[in-house]
């Protein structure tokens, strides 16, 4: 289980099975008509998608999960450096020295607050790593590979690729093919458009 192996599955696009199953759950929603296991999927990906706005991500194992922690505990100690300096800065800019001193006061919270706030992500992240890691060692023996974009283990299938690159190339050609025909048929429109204009011009000279 390295960190290599999960950056490999991270240009792995999603299966047509996973894709389908994808596909029935949105339609499923707009329907009304979720099933409790296609709900259950659902929310997980709203949670997956929120965490990920936090710098949480659902982590593959506690390896991984160790070095989002890390990142995140080193963000709010950066985070915290540069509140100490840029809120003075800025008050004094917009208020000038009363402004500067309630930058400093802002400032100095921030830089106690921030670095501990990122500790305490960092060590959930941790935590949420280590849960996850008997998963990964069980899904990784079922022959499944870890996607990246999804946060979720799943069945990589090389024949279902082959046969989404085939249609993903026939409908690139088909959307090639019917823009060349718009443009043609436009250049044509503009054609008769300036033919009938002349004859508007020669029957008013007449």
């Amino acid at each position: 289980l390295k960190e290599g192996a999960s950056r490999a599955d991270a240009a792995r696009p999603m299966p047509k099975k996973e894709k389908a199953s994808e596909g029935a759950i949105v339609v499923a929603e707009q329907d009304g008509k979720l099933s409790k296991k296609d709900a259950k999927t659902l929310e997980d990906r709203e949670m997956n998608e929120m965490m990920a706005a936090m710098g949480l991500q659902k982590p593959k194992h506690v390896g991984t999960a160790t070095v989002n922690g890390l990142g995140l505990a080193a963000g709010g100690i950066a985070a915290g450096a540069v509140s100490l300096v840029a809120l003075p800065y800025a008050g004094a800019k917009k208020s000038g020295v009363r402004g500067f001193l309630g930058g400093a006061v802002g400032g100095l919270a921030a830089a106690a607050a921030l670095p501990v706030a990122g500790a305490l992500a960092g060590a959930t992240q941790v935590v949420r790593g280590a849960a996850q890691t008997p998963k990964a060692i069980y899904e990784a023996s079922q022959g499944k590979t870890w996607s990246a974009s999804d946060r979720r283990w799943i069945h990589y299938s090389l024949p279902d690729e082959l046969e989404r690159l085939d249609e993903e190339e026939a409908e690139m050609k088909e959307f090639v093919a019917a823009r060349r025909r718009a443009a043609a048929a436009a250049r044509q429109a503009k054609r008769i458009e300036r033919r009938a204009a002349k004859l508007r011009e020669r029957e008013a000279a007449a």
